[in-house]
């Protein structure tokens, strides 16, 4: 019997100490074995060890990168505005960040991101819509007014309405609030402003929207 016990206690973990007869009585405690904790295998995973993500899979290589609609903007100036190039793998999110960016520049009213399958990859084109340049700003009324004036007031105001600027419709508003506030301080209080905006095509006859250049009008009529 005690052969067997030097021979498991090791295994067990359990440390076996001879304690005299005496001793145990006199403590009046009974030794109760020693249960051995479990231990790990080698091989076993460790609890609550990260599991690795799936990997991000990269797109195919982008093969060209086209601007289409740009008439007055060379293509290295627009290339030079964005992050993707070619060789670069397809990846929407940087395209999406690239149009934002070009939209950004003031110059477009509207920038939109086209793909096209190829044979060799996807090929990028940045549909572009460029925003008209401002050839003559024109006034027709009563005169008490001139058209330096009125353009003097757009810059005291920054507006940017003035001969060779691009044209944004969302400044007509301010124009014309400057424009009738101009005319009150000449003693038009009772007059009404308005504009018209004119396409100015080309001379080859060509006429494709949005036209190149317009000209915008401003009136001031009394009340009917």
């Amino acid at each position: 019997m005690k052969l067997r016990c030097a021979v498991l206690a090791p295994l067990l973990g359990v440390c076996l100490l001879p304690i005299p007869a005496a001793s145990r009585a006199e403590a009046g405690v009974a030794l109760e074995p020693v249960q051995a904790s479990p231990q790990q295998g080698p091989f076993e995973p460790v609890p609550g060890a990260p599991k690795p993500g799936p990997e991000r899979r990269a797109g195919p290589a982008i093969v060209a990168i086209e601007f289409q609609g740009a008439k007055r903007i060379q293509p290295a100036v627009l290339q030079a505005m964005i992050v993707c190039r070619v060789g670069d793998p397809y990846d929407p999110e940087v395209l999406r960040r690239d149009t934002q960016s070009l939209l950004r520049t003031g110059r477009f009213s509207d920038v939109k991101q086209e793909k096209e399958e190829s044979r060799s990859g996807p090929i990028v084109r940045f549909v572009l819509v460029e925003l008209p340049v401002i050839q003559s700003v024109e006034y027709q009324g009563r005169e008490i007014v001139t058209v330096p004036e009125i353009l003097a007031r757009f810059e005291q105001r920054k507006i940017p309405i003035r001969p060779e600027t691009l044209f944004r419709r969302e400044d007509l508003e301010r124009a014309v609030g400057a424009v009738r506030a101009l005319l009150a301080e000449k003693g038009g209080e009772d007059l009404i402003v308005s504009t018209t905006v004119e396409p100015i095509w080309p001379s080859t006859g060509v006429q494709e929207w949005p036209p190149a250049g317009v000209k915008i009008i401003f009136r001031a009529e009394g009340r009917q």
